[in-house]
């Protein structure tokens, strides 16, 4: 459908790399500094936005190009690893060095858990108004106190990891998350979860490892950057095809998370060459958590549209306002429950 090939296969690269500029960042100590971390995780964002309305539009009209929808349905998986990376990799850029106490989990509940509850609430109340019969109160909002959303409660439980192994030894967090993942990974498959969840858990774990290793990993960037580029972008590249082209094998379910460790070292050392964001992919960056969750909810909620494209459109519209005006909102009654100068102080 036309839409389709404007909104994803235009609009988003434009959005995506306006902005880009030449910058060497070689000799800078950090593979990845905080404005290219919230660029990335806005356009991980875009890129699940733009693989679930795609699939989902193709589902009602049949129409979309299948090559076009095979590469843009790609993007979802391709943002979720960068994602989950980007968050470990932030996380122990704050805390590596540091030791957590309460204020850490007190950060982590204004932070994540608060405004996932909040914002959850918000759309349970505007879903129960608009279909009455069909919403199962109770259960629905026991589910929200539980993380209902796989994504949110992957990364609840790898805070909660993480924290756990500071106590333990900060020396040896890594190690320890690893040890969790593997514990974690053995449950997702006795339960029959997803893909995305394991996905998730090794990328995350990575970021943590990236940043640990990042002085020798810089060391080697500025010594091979160009090597180092190809090589992990090939890798990247054969990986992912492999795991596409075996996609339901036992064996292809470990090639996805090693195809997006090499993406994201390969997205790590573009990102020292060039500076990539501008404000919208900022703007992104910090409501990502409220991107994923408002999107989904307004192409449901928009059901009663007949039109799939006028539904697409206008779900896209939603979900920016929807989004600006949850992320404000939840943010100013988090800040209200939890005040800065409870967080301050956090031991060094």
């Amino acid at each position: 459908m036309i839409s389709e090939y404007i909104l994803f296969g235009l609009i988003l690269p434009v959005v995506i790399l306006w902005g880009i500029r030449k910058e060497n960042r070689l000799e800078e100590a950090q593979l990845l500094d905080k404005k290219d971390t919230s660029v990335l995780r806005g356009i991980s964002a875009f890129f699940v936005i733009a693989a679930h309305y795609t699939g989902w539009v193709e589902k009602l009209t049949g129409g979309t190009n299948a090559i076009f929808k095979g590469l843009i349905g790609q993007l979802g998986g391709i943002g979720v690893l960068i994602f989950f990376f980007v968050s470990g990799y932030g996380l122990y850029e704050s805390y590596g060095n540091r030791k957590v106490d309460y204020r850490y989990l007190l950060k982590r509940l204004r932070g994540v858990y608060l405004p996932y509850v909040l914002m959850k609430l918000v759309l349970l109340l505007i879903e129960y108004l608009c279909h009455y019969d069909e919403i199962h109160i109770w259960k629905r909002l026991f589910g929200i106190l539980l993380v209902e959303d796989w994504f949110i409660h992957v990364i609840v439980i790898q805070y909660l990891v993480f924290y756990v192994a500071k106590k333990i030894s900060g020396r040896y967090v890594v190690l320890i998350s690893i040890l969790a993942d593997i514990g974690l990974t053995v449950i997702y498959v006795l339960q029959e979860k997803p893909i995305g969840w394991f996905n998730a858990l090794w990328l995350f774990t990575f970021g943590l490892a990236a940043s640990q290793l990042q002085p020798q990993l810089v060391n080697m960037i500025r010594k091979r950057k160009w090597l180092l580029m190809a090589g992990t972008f090939l890798l990247f590249v054969i990986l992912g095809g492999l795991f596409a082209i075996n996609k339901g094998a036992a064996y292809a379910n470990v090639l996805k998370p090693l195809s997006g460790i090499f993406l994201c070292l390969f997205l790590c050392i573009v990102m020292r060459m060039v500076r990539v964001g501008n404000g919208v992919t900022h703007w992104a960056g910090k409501r990502s958590m409220h991107i994923y969750i408002v999107h989904i909810f307004m192409w449901n909620i928009l059901a009663v549209i007949p039109d799939p494209i006028c539904r697409l459109w206008l779900a896209m519209a939603d979900t920016v306002v929807g989004t600006e005006l949850i992320y404000r909102g939840t943010t100013f009654i988090c800040n209200r429950i939890i005040k800065d100068e409870v967080l301050k102080s956090e031991k060094r």
